[in-house]
């Protein structure tokens, strides 16, 4: 059995894509690298909710990975070391900041094949000016990659519009570990209502779950305003919103005001408690302003939760089956979301079949389909 030579040049490590790695790295067919340029296999410090991330569930992960040290005389040398892995494939990150396209560049000179992962979308490309420079060096750039390796429909879509037809493309999603979430969601729905007793939550009430950071492109405010709206036909229901960030002042001053009831801030929480959120929970909602994707989705719908979430957020074109696994409503609309919360809050038996759905569905996009595709963009070029 042939065995390829696979590189992924990345930023840093993320929760979902270093569980990945560690299992590729014991796949007979692939020698996996990552290169990490900055600041390597840690958890990152997000700027946004000014702390770093608690990912605690990669503790122990194992796999082949090098990193680039800080300053602007390692990036060639560490351009140089990639290129000398002798690797079948390369696989990029995105095409900016500037250094992955210089490393495009540099490894197809050497006649290095250079695969692009991709989660950029034409609706990002709102500005006419912006599209029609777009439609000018587009096409250009994509000419340096072997393989695109979209995250999901809307990228692939993206990738064929400005030159990577869909038989070069080779998908490479943003998964979860769906094994360890699954099993961690069982134990903790097990003492459901005992863990619901604990937050103040009755053992029958309808519980919606936001998981996000608590800033303005992430749109909080229009997950309470919703529910503010839907608590008015559902009196029993809560919010659990899970999260931290500037705007948390911002939003307790309108619970105030508003006297809206019924709203949990858990706060931050570590990635291996997440599962307790998602089992206790009904419904789970993503109200973001911009998402090419939106990892929270997979969680949710992989724990067995059906989704609302708002239509800027990427992955609903491939995960949202209205009125089976979920539902979408209008970015920005409390109104439209309120809507959605009502029609899914008839009864638990409906909620849980769509919640069963769409664990289906996500089981699809899993580590061993991302290996398998990974595995035909190598046969591809090699």
């Amino acid at each position: 059995m042939k065995q390829y030579r696979l590189a992924i040049v990345q930023s840093h490590a993320t929760q979902f894509d270093a569980s990945l790695y560690c299992r590729i790295s014991g796949h007979t067919e692939i020698d996996l690298t990552v290169y990490y340029i900055d600041p390597g296999k840690e958890a990152p410090f997000d700027e946004e909710i000014g702390r770093k991330a608690a990912w605690d569930h990669l503790a122990g992960l194992r796999y082949h990975c090098e990193t680039r040290r800080r300053g602007l005389r390692n990036a060639f040398p560490f351009l140089k070391q990639i290129k000398n892995g002798r690797h079948d494939l390369v696989v990029i990150s995105g095409y900016s900041p500037w250094y992955y396209l210089i490393a495009a560049v540099y490894l197809r000179l050497k006649g290095v094949p250079v695969g692009l992962r991709s989660d950029t979308t034409l609706e990002t490309d709102r500005s006419r000016a912006k599209s029609i420079v777009k439609s000018l060096v587009m096409p250009w750039i994509m000419k340096l990659y072997s393989t695109g390796h979209p995250i999901g429909s809307l990228a692939g879509k993206y990738l064929a519009r400005y030159g990577l037809p869909e038989k070069r493309q080779f998908r490479f999603p943003y998964t979860v570990d769906t094994d360890y979430l699954v099993s961690r969601c069982r134990r903790y729905r097990v003492r459901r209502v005992r863990l619901r007793r604990i937050l103040g939550i009755g053992s029958d009430s309808f519980v919606v779950l936001g998981v996000l950071k608590l800033v303005e492109r992430e749109d909080p405010m229009t997950l309470l305003l919703g529910f503010a709206r839907f608590l008015e036909s559902c009196q029993d229901a809560h919010l659990v919103l899970v999260g931290d960030g500037p705007l948390k002042r911002n939003i307790q001053n309108v619970i105030e005001e508003k006297c809206i009831s019924n709203v949990h801030l858990p706060g931050y929480i570590p990635y291996s408690r997440l599962a307790l959120f998602y089992g206790i929970s009904d419904v789970f909602v993503h109200p973001p302003l911009r998402e090419p994707w939106g990892v929270s989705v997979n969680e949710a719908m992989a724990c067995g939760l059906p989704v609302v979430v708002a239509d800027t957020v990427g992955s609903h074109v491939d995960f949202v089956k209205p009125g089976e696994t979920g539902l979408v409503f209008r970015r920005k609309d409390p109104q439209s979301l309120a809507d959605c919360l009502l029609g899914l809050s008839g009864g638990h038996d409906g909620c849980r079949l769509m919640g069963e759905r769409a664990q289906a569905l996500v089981s699809g996009w899993n580590y061993e389909a991302t290996e398998k595709s990974l595995i035909a963009a190598l046969e591809t070029v090699v």
